[in-house]
């Protein structure tokens, strides 16, 4: 994202102008930009409480939703998402940001690119930043498997069971080691 420009449709979506969202866009951020903890990151902040509510999920879908969003709501949607996101030490640090948050609502565009860009600020910090701790023996890194996550369930499908004791399992239990070895080294070596 920070050295390569890589982008993500929930960036594209941050990024576009709230005015000139298209329908799927706009049902997109009805759809996806409440995906956080209600409870810590939406109802502490008024604004993006109301629009929770006004979404209503669970009872319509975001198209029948989206009648009562104007551009201010989208663009008041697109700056709360992205500003939950962001450590609150970020905040005592930041004079802009804190700004930012305590406006609560109604931003312009530009107010919500500044946010974006306090994004990437913070983002470009962060592998420095860890690179230092380590070499000071402040943190000790660790990685997990190249692209795989469910690396346990590579190894040995009833490990599932640890988690969800009743879960139903598949019929063929065969394990991949190789597969297991494969996504080790090359975390090992991406970590690198």
């Amino acid at each position: 994202y920070t050295e390569r420009g890589g982008s993500d449709r929930h960036l594209d979506v941050s990024r576009a102008p709230a005015g000139s969202l298209s329908e799927s866009d706009a049902c997109y951020l009805l759809d996806h930009f409440f995906m956080v903890n209600a409870e810590h990151m939406i109802r502490p902040w008024p604004r993006y409480h109301d629009l929770f509510q006004k979404r209503g999920l669970g009872r319509e879908t975001a198209e029948q939703a989206l009648r009562r969003f104007n551009e201010r709501d989208l663009r008041d949607l697109q700056v709360w998402n992205n500003l939950t996101w962001i450590h609150p030490l970020a905040f005592e640090r930041d004079a802009d940001l804190r700004d930012l948050r305590d406006k609560g609502r109604n931003w312009s565009e530009h107010e919500k690119q500044s946010l974006l860009d306090k994004q990437f600020e913070i983002l470009k910090q962060i592998v420095p930043l860890h690179r230092q701790l380590a070499e000071s023996g402040q943190i000790e890194l660790t990685t997990t498997p190249f692209y795989h996550p469910i690396l346990p369930l590579l190894q040995d499908k009833r490990s599932a069971r640890q988690a969800m004791p009743e879960c139903p399992l598949p019929k063929a239990l065969e394990s991949y080691p190789d597969d297991v070895e494969t996504h080790l080294r090359r975390a090992v070596a991406y970590h690198r």
